[in-house]
């Protein structure tokens, strides 16, 4: 560093004048035909000026006259004399050129002079110094333009060269600099870099775009390797005929060459359930949008964007749709879908209309809802609404669409083309290329060139240490709610915005400044010199025809790496880190799973934990009439932080954190704001000997104490086990998988998928690859139990349901006669009897009620329900009405009564041809009531639906009342989703499961091995009553007690929150009873059951599996926790005989009978309704057990009720029962981080007490 007296400010920042001198002095010395004696730069303020030039002093000996500023001949003021010629003019500015060209490629714009005298000698003091002050005094009197006549010459305006000898080239070049840079062609000089000019890769596009307008070849990498306007002219040639046009591809060419066209289109139309003539096109995806949708497909949910549009209240919602109508006729990505298709995933354009709707009500409300609803495989994924909001009374339009369609460039230009279409402005640039014209150029990618690059880049890489996660397994999210408008400062869900002054640009980029800055924070945090980070590339740096004109997502994340030595010039790391951004460019498309292959040491290089995304603002300005004030939501992401940093055409800066608050604080990522700011103005101004770790050197302290505070980073991945050979058939058949899919040579029992190469896209494909050889897994499932033995137990045979002919399940009395008493019971003609079987044992148990309560069977029943919603003002009544008869004749289940024959009680199927009686009435609460008094019984129609309009108000109410004969709440919630999604626009009419399937299987499944696996799992169990029932016919009497609890974080991620939730209700019980053994009854999905198209049968396929917990209080909790998840994937294949027929065999009926009644649920009634705006009122439901817990889980929160008679069970046992399950659960809770607890101790804690 230099003296403190030869510090000075320019322009704001601090600047080293001996820097500047010592580096003017190496480019005189490069100068064959110059001899320097003296230089010397001061920092001045002219007349006329009120802020400080930067003037240089040269002092030099020159083949030529170069004109001086004379000390010893005074002018007429008293001052020194300024001799120069026009020939002098034209020598000096010639040598002026040169050396400012030089300067350029190693000083900051900023601390270059402005003003060049040169002197004949320079004064001196007394003491034979060199008087500095003197030579400010000497000029301050004059002015700028009075200084200038040096080098004022016409050939210092032009560039060096007059007008008429600049080539060709130069001239084209000149002017389109200037169009880039929106400026006169009388400002770009010759020697200018554009780099120094504020000239980013941004702007390169711009320009790569123009030039080959214009008919040039100019590529990226010649304008980063040529910055300088006249060296680029020169390099550059012009295009061969035709390079410039973008070519139009065939529809369905870019397809493998090995399949049948006709069966993909076959298999597009039935996933995606389109007719053929509606699809347009089908190509592969490219390797980002794969990782976006199966890291969607993890996560639902995540990389869902929302855009939101401020409108004027004048807006013309009819001429906005035809606008977004006609720009998404010429525009693919909006029309654009995703299926699978031979383990591939497949894009498919298709024709359809728009999806669009106007909705009135709370923005921010409808922001939450909008989000549920998801984007999903094979679905439309783009969604329009215009949101009227009445307090205040605004207009708004929501655009939600998948990232995988959609990136910010593309975002900005479709809206461009709205406005314009909207106000009939006729667009200046030609058609837009197609998306497929990117596919096919990364599908030409030399995959070997870009194996080895990637191999080359991360060879002798280690996992990211920064920032350290709370415990090994913990899986990073960053995710905030929506930002509406303008939130400046702070913003809740962790994320803050932070404003940075001004950065001076250099020969390097200020992308490249703020990737240097990034690194080198990261580095002193990880205390490496070797790090790696997540970086976001914008795409469009292709050498494609109109890349930056292609709609869709170009955009693009690889891990970047970057190693320094501490006493490495800045300069020349900057100049590294740009070249490295140079070479990977070609190959920065070749994706993330894909790069995490090509090494061991590229698996953990891409578990990088930080992303870095640089915007600039070189892009079009948001002058938005029609759609203003854009903002977004931001996607959820598996990362500890993600930093945006946005680039302003003034050199500012704004970073945006969001961040996982379990992972960072926020005291913590306003303190990153501060070193990056500081890094960065170092990086601005440092001079070219300054090193990395002089820039680094003040953020030691803060570093290290971060350090302290968070503790030992968790990184490292756990060592690998000793090879355990697959064993059963399942676990051999995905061995065998894993080894084509991951390219290994053996796998072990205990080997994770993830540890070995895998990732979220090779995980869909695994899960396609799996489906073609008769196994069911999902992309989730593979998450949560990623290695071989537990995705073994989980993973099940897919069993072919094919269709089931009606009446096929039928035995014993003829067809004739079984029909004949439906028709008698259900009071309808044959003709109108679609199908009839058997009753499964739970919808037997809805019938015959509790065991032991000696229930009449023929009613009134219990398990009916009913639910009371609000409707919103602005639904259509009559839609709203239509699209339930159509789910009713969609659905057999809604359709299907019940009977009583001699022989059995059998479910009957009804063509339902007459039109569906909804009932209406005025008063709500009367109708509430009688409705809960009218039972349901054999052969009534088991779904009632009304609409309640009260007397004298304008609000309407709707109630479902259905019994649970034809529903579970699994199938409730689809119900719900499927008529939402109905209410908004057409579904498809394909082919959907039926209840004959799911009976079918459970009727034929092999019940000696569930048998003998139930009994194997009773075996020894010593259980207590919690209470007794006398014997005789018993009506249960109700009563319910209720508590709410916080959804916590899970610390284990081997142990899923309803396992939780069940030992929590066994140990308490336990501690109630003292006793050795709990056995709940506790309901399944049975949508784990291998029956093809179960997870979309509406129908209640709901089971109760026998769950026992044996107390040992010597055994730890993490234990008993782990046995018990393992026992729920254990027990899947035998849910099909459940505890309701197993309490009937003799062997198990005394094991059973003490058994305790836990419902889990995780879509309560409140949670329904809400996509389309209808508000939860109240429910009822009847139930006939003398006691039981049910806990319905909310976004956030979990309810748990007990329900029971207190004629066996009193209340303040009740009381005391929850409190305790409270404490226990949230004990649990705690022993994820408490290894050692034992089940003693939860059993003896105040807990307890």
């Amino acid at each position: 560093m230099g003296r403190i007296d030869n510090q000075v400010k320019i322009r704001g920042v601090r600047l080293e004048l001996e820097e500047v001198e010592k580096n003017l002095r190496s480019c005189l010395s490069e100068l064959e035909d110059v001899e320097t004696k003296h230089v010397l730069v001061e920092a001045v303020i002219l007349s006329g000026l009120v802020t400080k030039q930067l003037v240089a002093f040269l002092c030099l000996t020159t083949s030529a006259p170069i004109g001086c500023l004379d000390w010893d001949r005074k002018n007429e003021d008293d001052g020194p004399s300024l001799r120069t010629s026009p020939q002098e003019q034209e020598a000096f500015s010639s040598l002026i050129s040169r050396i400012e060209a030089k300067l350029r490629l190693i000083l900051p714009t900023y601390a270059v002079p402005s003003i060049w005298i040169p002197v004949r000698h320079v004064p001196l003091t007394v003491s034979r110094k060199l008087d500095r002050k003197l030579l400010r005094d000497g000029v301050t009197p004059l002015s700028a333009k009075q200084l200038a006549i040096f080098t004022h010459a016409s050939s210092r305006s032009s560039g060096v060269k007059s007008l008429s000898h600049l080539t060709e080239n130069e001239s084209q070049f000149r002017r389109l600099w200037a169009d880039v840079f929106c400026v006169p062609p009388s400002d770009i000089d010759l020697d200018d870099n554009f780099f120094s000019l504020g000239g980013d890769s941004v702007l390169a596009i711009k320009l790569v775009a123009a030039a080959r307008t214009g008919g040039l070849d100019l590529s990226l990498e010649a304008i980063f390797d040529h910055p300088v306007l006249s060296d680029m002219a020169n390099i550059t040639k012009g295009l061969t005929h035709g390079d410039e046009t973008p070519v139009d591809i065939a529809p369905f060419s870019l397809l493998d060459k090995s399949w049948d066209i006709k069966l993909v289109l076959q298999e597009a139309r039935k996933r995606c359930s389109i007719a053929p003539h509606n699809i347009r096109d089908i190509y592969p995806v490219t390797p980002m949008q794969e990782g976006l949708l199966a890291l969607s497909m993890k996560d639902d949910g995540t990389y869902i964007l929302q855009f939101v549009y401020q409108m004027p209240e004048t807006i013309d919602l009819d001429k906005l749709r035809n606008a977004w109508e006609n720009i998404s006729k010429h525009t693919e990505v909006l029309r654009t879908r995703f299926f699978d298709y031979n383990s591939e995933l497949l894009q498919v354009v298709v024709d359809e209309p728009l999806n669009w709707d106007v909705v009135d009500g709370d923005l921010a409300s409808f922001l939450r809802t909008e989000k549920q609803r998801g984007l999903h495989l094979e679905k439309t994924m783009s969604r329009l609404s215009a949101v009227r909001q009445d307090d205040p009374r605004q207009y708004f339009l929501v655009w939600t669409i998948h990232h995988a369609l959609i990136d910010g460039w593309s975002e900005s230009d479709i809206i461009t083309s709205v406005e314009q279409e909207y106000l009939g402005v006729t667009p200046a640039m030609p058609a837009n290329p197609k998306f497929n014209t990117f596919v096919k150029h990364i599908m030409k990618q030399d995959k070997s060139s870009a194996k080895e690059l990637w191999k080359e880049q991360l060879t002798g890489t280690s996992a990211p240490v920064f920032p350290p996660l709370p415990n090994p397994n913990y899986i990073p999210k960053v995710q905030r709610s929506n930002r509406i408008l303008h939130h400046l400062n702070s913003h809740a869900d962790a994320e803050l915005e932070h404003k940075v002054v001004s950065i001076k640009r250099g020969s390097t980029t200020a992308a490249t400044m703020i990737q240097a800055a990034w690194f080198l924070l990261l580095a002193s945090y990880s205390n490496s010199t070797d790090i790696i980070t997540g970086v976001t590339l914008n795409g469009r740096t292709a050498q494609l025809p109109g890349i930056d004109r292609i709609p869709g997502p170009t955009v693009t994340t690889i891990p970047f790496r970057a190693r320094f030595t501490p006493d490495q010039r800045v300069q020349d790391f900057l100049q590294i880190i740009q070249k490295q951004y140079l070479k990977i460019l070609p190959f920065a498309q070749f994706g993330l799973d894909n790069i995490r292959r090509v090494s061991e040491d590229a698996v953990p290089a891409c578990k990088f934990r930080s992303l870095l995304v640089v915007q600039s603002a070189h892009r079009a300005p948001d002058s938005k009439t029609i759609l203003q004030g854009r903002s977004y939501s931001f996607p959820v992401m598996d990362f500890a932080i993600v930093m945006e940093c946005e680039l302003h055409k003034d050199n500012n800066i704004d970073f945006r954190a969001t961040f996982d608050n379990q992972v960072l604080s926020e005291a913590q990522v306003r303190k990153m704001f501060q070193q990056m700011e500081q890094l960065l103005l170092r990086i601005s101004v440092c001079g070219p000997s300054t090193t990395v770790a002089e820039l680094q050197k003040e953020l030691q302290i803060d570093v290290m104490a971060t350090h302290q505070a968070n503790g030992t980073a968790h990184s490292s991945a756990p060592p690998r086990k000793s090879y355990k050979p697959p064993l059963t058939d399942m676990e051999k058949r995905i061995s065998g998988i894993w080894k084509t899919l991951l390219g290994v040579d053996q796998v072990g029992l205990d080997d994770n998928f993830f540890e070995l190469g895998g990732g979220s896209v090779l995980a869909m494909r695994l899960v396609s690859m799996a489906r073609r050889e008769g196994m069911t897994m999902t992309v989730a499932g593979i998450f949560k139990t990623p290695n071989l033995m537990q995705l073994a137990l989980t993973a099940r045979e897919n069993v072919r349901a094919d269709e089931v002919t009606p009446f096929s399940l039928l035995s014993g009395p003829s067809k004739a006669k079984l029909c004949n008493q439906a028709t008698q019971q259900c009071r309808v003609s044959l003709e109108e009897i679609e199908d009839m079987y058997p009753i499964t044992a739970m919808q037997l148990h809805y019938v015959t009620g509790y065991p032991e309560a000696e229930k009449d069977i023929n009613g009134p029943w219990d398990w009916q329900s009913q639910a009371v919603y609000s409707l919103p003002h602005a639904i259509d009544f009559e839609k709203f009405k239509g699209i339930w008869i159509s789910a009713i004749h969609r659905h057999q289940s809604l359709r299907t009564r019940v009977i009583n024959t001699g022989h059995g009680i059998f479910q009957v199927v009804l063509k339902e041809p007459q039109p569906f009686r909804w009932a209406e009435a005025n008063d709500l609460d009367r109708y509430v009531e009688e409705d809960k008094t009218a039972p349901m019984t054999f052969g009534d129609r088991l779904l009632r639906l009304a609409i309640v309009a009260p007397k004298g108000s304008d609000e309407r109410f709707f109630v479902m009342t259905a019994h649970h004969m034809i529903y579970d709440a699994f199938a409730r919630s689809m119900l719900f989703k499927e008529l939402e999604a109905a209410y908004f626009q057409d579904l498809p009419d394909t082919p959907l499961p039926t209840m004959n399937q799911f009976v079918k299987y459970i009727t034929e499944a092999d019940k000696q091995s569930a048998t003998d696996f139930w009994t194997s799992h009773l075996a020894g169990a010593n259980t207590k009553p919690l209470f007794l029932i006398p014997p005789g016919r018993i009506v249960f009497n109700i009563t319910e007690k209720s508590m709410s609890i916080g959804s916590p974080e899970i610390q284990r991620a081997e142990c899923t929150l309803p396992t939780m939730i069940e030992i929590a209700c066994s140990l308490t019980i336990a501690r109630h009873l003292d006793c050795e053994d709990v056995i709940l009854y506790s309901d399944r999905s049975g949508r784990n059951l291998p029956v093809d198209g179960i997870q979309d049968l509406i129908g209640p396929t709901t089971l109760f599996i026998p769950v026992r917990t044996h107390i040992n209080p010597n055994q730890k909790v993490k234990d008993l926790l782990c046995e018990s998840q393992q026992f729920n994937s254990t027990s899947i294949p035998f849910e099909h005989l459940g505890w309701l027929e197993l309490r009937e065999m003799s062997h198990l009926k005394d094991r059973l009978k003490n058994s305790l009644n836990i419902n889990i649920n995780p879509h309560p009634l409140a949670s329904l309704g809400k996509g389309w705006g209808l508000e939860y009122m109240s429910s009822h439901a009847g139930c006939d057990d003398p006691f039981g817990v049910n806990v319905d889980l909310y976004d956030g929160r979990m309810e748990w009720v007990v329900y029971y008679d207190e004629r066996f069970v009193g209340s303040e046992v009740v009381e005391r029962l929850l409190r305790e399950m409270k404490r226990v659960f949230l004990t649990l809770v705690d022993a994820g981080l408490k290894p050692e607890m034992t089940v003693g101790e939860v059993l003896n804690s105040p807990a307890m007490m």
